[in-house]
């Protein structure tokens, strides 16, 4: 009887570790302007979709790093033409992504 107790213990402590999170992205562009010279930057947001499934705060991560790494990859292919026009000096893409506790 006390391994049973035990067993739903953990059980509902382990499920209670699952939360519903969202990624937050936004990619800062920085860029020099041809007019003037001087640098301009960017800031442009990503979506805020919940991930559709309950995970744990590590899994959470795991998965907002993957999807900060895509959107890097995005926005670096879209503006430089997949790698045909590279970035100047002083210019940069930067994405960043953080979980939300939702």
């Amino acid at each position: 009887m006390k391994n049973i107790l035990l067993s739903v213990f953990f059980a509902l402590a382990l499920m209670s570790c699952k939360k519903k999170y969202t990624c937050d992205c936004s990619t800062a562009y920085t860029y020099k302007s041809q007019n003037t010279g001087d640098y301009i930057t960017l800031t442009i947001p990503g979506d805020k979709n919940a991930y559709s499934q309950k995970m744990t705060k590590k899994q959470a991560t795991e998965a907002c790093k993957n999807q900060q790494d895509a959107v890097q990859s995005d926005f670096t292919n879209g503006i430089t033409n997949n790698g045909q026009h590279p970035l100047g000096s002083g210019e940069s893409i930067q994405t960043t992504c953080s979980i939300i506790l939702k």
